[in-house]
């Protein structure tokens, strides 16, 4: 009993990977490329990714609720509008019109709502897109045909520094108007979207993979984003004030 207690506390000489997490690392390995310096992903969806429903009637009426929500409350409003000004503005989305997609595509369409985080510095809203959402007859939501790798973390703009690849945006629709009386717009995500479930290892794996293809260039950056980076947060040292100075640098 003894020793079945320390082998079962023991930690493991060599880290496994399952099936799926493999199949996303092969995935990433073969999809995945560099445009003006941004990283570009594909979504890695299962086989099953043709059956699922568009969810567009359910994200509409999602959308609804949630403008007369930010019709009641003028600052949530406000914060809202910034938030999706922004995303327009920085490239993060765009606007599309349905007469032109391809036959051959099947959209998805992602609710989303504002999380309220009072105690924050910075701001009190939070706008999350729910990948979790499912629509009948299939019953099946974004999330459950990626594929996935567990991570733990709370991440924002890094997540949007990576394009996902035009042949997949068609599957992060939302629907949005910043009044009652405008004509109802969707946009497309155009970024690794914050509520899918793919998002923290494409955005992990895409740091590690600078990395490695930098590492001859910023040799003190790469061995620190290897060793001391847990998602986007870095914790470091240096023996001296010049060497965190270059290592400074070379992280910018």
């Amino acid at each position: 009993m003894i020793r079945q207690f320390w082998e079962i506390e023991e930690v493991p000489n060599a880290a496994t990977t399952s099936t799926e997490e493999q199949r996303c690392e092969d995935h990433f390995t073969s999809t995945h490329f560099r445009d003006s310096g941004r990283f570009v992903v594909r979504l890695p969806l299962k086989e099953n990714a043709n059956q699922m429903d568009s969810c567009r009637i359910l994200a509409m009426r999602c959308f609804f609720m949630l403008e007369n929500r930010l019709q009641r409350n003028p600052e949530l409003k406000a914060q809202y509008v910034d938030f999706i000004g922004e995303y327009l503005q920085l490239g993060h989305c765009r606007e599309v019109n349905v007469v032109d997609d391809d036959t051959n595509i099947k959209p998805y369409y992602l609710p989303h709502h504002a999380v309220l985080r009072p105690g924050s510095s910075s701001s009190k809203c939070r706008v999350v897109f729910d990948a979790s959402v499912k629509s009948s007859p299939t019953n099946l939501s974004l999330n459950d045909v990626l594929l996935i790798v567990v991570f733990s973390a709370d991440i924002t703009k890094m997540y949007r520094q990576i394009n996902v690849h035009p042949d997949d945006t068609h599957k992060q629709r939302i629907y949005w108007r910043e009044n009652p009386n405008d004509l109802l717009k969707i946009l497309e995500l155009l970024t690794v979207t914050y509520g899918t479930a793919s998002a923290p290892f494409q955005a992990t794996r895409c740091l590690v993979q600078l990395a490695n293809e930098e590492e001859a260039t910023f040799p003190v950056a790469a061995n620190i984003i290897k060793s001391d980076c847990y998602v986007d947060s870095v914790l470091s040292g240096t023996a001296t004030i010049d060497d965190a100075i270059e290592a400074q640098h070379q992280l910018q």
